[in-house]
């Protein structure tokens, strides 16, 4: 009974995101924000670093209004959390002008690219 009630439970909330969806979900929408939250090892730090006290104040801090984007927002930053470890991945976005220096990075895969008006270093380990 309780398997049935696991299988049950997992239709109801529908399939989890993986790992892939997750950061494809960010590169695609908030590659700024995805940052920050590769640089911060748990929620908790996330939000105390902007001075919030929850996911939603979070929201309000980086969105002027709130709307359906941020409710995707909430579901891929707790995603996010709940997926991966402090430092599986990271990215750091930074100005053309700047240079980053990526040798001695204990990442194995590791990928420059551009984003908007700024250049960006996603690195992982999967």
């Amino acid at each position: 009974m309780i398997k049935l009630n696991n299988i049950l439970n997992e239709i109801e909330v529908g399939l989890p995101l993986s790992k892939q969806d997750i950061i494809n979900w960010w590169f695609n929408n908030d590659l700024h924000l995805f940052s920050q939250l590769t640089q911060q090892p748990t929620l908790d730090d996330l939000l105390k670093n902007y001075g919030v006290n929850d996911i939603d104040g979070f929201i309000d801090y980086n969105y002027d209004e709130p709307n359906d984007y941020s409710d995707n927002v909430k579901l891929y930053t707790e995603a996010y959390y709940n997926k991966f470890k402090p430092k599986e991945i990271t990215v750091v976005m930074f100005e053309r002008r700047d240079e980053i220096d990526i040798k001695g990075t204990p990442y194995k895969n590791i990928e420059i690219g551009n984003w908007d008006s700024d250049q960006y270093v996603y690195c992982n380990n999967f």
